[in-house]
């Protein structure tokens, strides 16, 4: 695995010199990074990329990601296109088809309660606490309940349940001060805590599409998740069973250990750059007035922090038991995708979701 380049800095231009990528502010070199050691570049905010790097970047099959200073979605310079037209019908077949959109929803369900309640198990071992207990009774009754799920919307009620019971909970994780948190919030994130989760699902559906392109699925014809303009269904399919074990455990870790402070996030009601930020991101409703909502996000030193634990963990290793080996956790996410692809194709009998050991 490669390692990725990313760019928060604005005002940085991007441009090609031999085998590297060089960056500069008004000329000068901030950075020079080598073609072949890039699996993808990530650029936050406004920075010029030159001709002659995309062509580069293009021909290398090096994916680059367009993202506005909060990490809202902008676009994908890829060369992934797929070719594999039997892969493509047998995916529309099947995600057409009731009962066999079914099955695989459950499986993606079953693997996030899975994943959730395996957090929940290690976290009480140390606090022992009564909420947690019966959180987690809760939990096994959703999980007995997904099988005798008649349909997806039967499902994704159970989901929501569990979600529930989970995140009710989650505020009992963070030990270190200055983290308060009621619950999941979200489309503003309303506290630290729910600006780091927002932050790093939206950067594991990234990875998620990266490896659901490369395999030549399309990844906006989901099971679970409805098809809906714009919206990446399978790639939120896929990534519901990684959200507790690659986001959920990382955010506990960098606030618990004081990676990430309170002081890495603002509250952008007052922030200067409040009103720029909602004008990137396409909010209709932009005023002169201050923004009353009570929106909390990382700011830059927290951005950095969260993305260098990020790729760390992706480059950790974790057993794989689809294949009895070790991989990256990067790696397993790719496998998974190409494992639901000979599902699809009926090279395989189920969909087992990763969750691991």
């Amino acid at each position: 695995m490669g390692h990725n380049l990313v760019v928060v800095e604005p005002d940085l231009s991007l441009g090609l010199e031999k085998e590297m990528l060089v960056l500069r502010r008004n000329q000068e070199i901030v950075r020079r990074s080598k073609l072949q050691d890039l699996d993808q570049v990530l650029l936050m905010g406004r920075q010029e990329l030159s001709a002659a790097a995309r062509h580069a970047l293009l021909q290398r099959g090096i994916d680059v990601l367009f993202l506005t200073v909060h990490g809202k979605y902008l676009g994908r310079l890829s060369n992934y296109l797929s070719r594999n037209g039997p892969l493509r019908l047998a995916q529309y077949r099947v995600c057409s088809d009731p009962a066999q959109s079914l099955t695989l929803a459950r499986a993606f369900v079953s693997g996030k309660l899975t994943a959730q309640r395996r957090l929940m198990l290690r976290q009480q071992r140390e606090l022992k606490n009564e909420q947690l207990t019966q959180a987690l009774a809760g939990l096994r009754q959703m999980q007995s309940q997904l099988e005798r799920a008649p349909a997806i919307d039967s499902l994704m009620g159970c989901e929501g349940r569990a979600a529930a019971l989970y995140f009710g909970v989650f505020p009992r994780f963070i030990q270190a001060e200055g983290f308060p948190m009621q619950g999941r919030s979200k489309r503003p994130p309303r506290d630290a805590v729910n600006a780091a989760l927002s932050f790093g699902y939206t950067m594991l559906t990234y990875a998620v599409e990266s490896a659901v392109l490369k395999a030549g699925l399309d990844p906006y014809l989901g099971c679970l998740h409805q098809p809906r303009q714009g919206l990446p269904a399978l790639v939120l399919d896929l990534m519901e069973a990684f959200r507790p074990v690659l986001i959920d455990s990382l955010i506990l870790r960098l606030i618990n250990r004081e990676q990430l402070r309170p002081g890495d996030f603002y509250h952008p009601q007052e922030s200067a750059l409040a009103e720029a930020i909602l004008a990137e991101e396409g909010n209709d409703n932009i005023s002169t007035e201050p923004d009353p909502r009570p929106a909390v996000y990382l700011n830059e030193t927290g951005r950095r922090i969260f993305f260098q634990a990020w790729y760390a963990r992706l480059r950790e290793s974790v057993f794989y038991p689809a294949q009895n080996r070790q991989l990256s956790y990067s790696d397993v996410i790719q496998q998974q995708v190409y494992h639901l692809a000979r599902v699809l194709q009926n090279e395989e009998p189920a969909y087992l979701p990763f969750v691991p050991r």
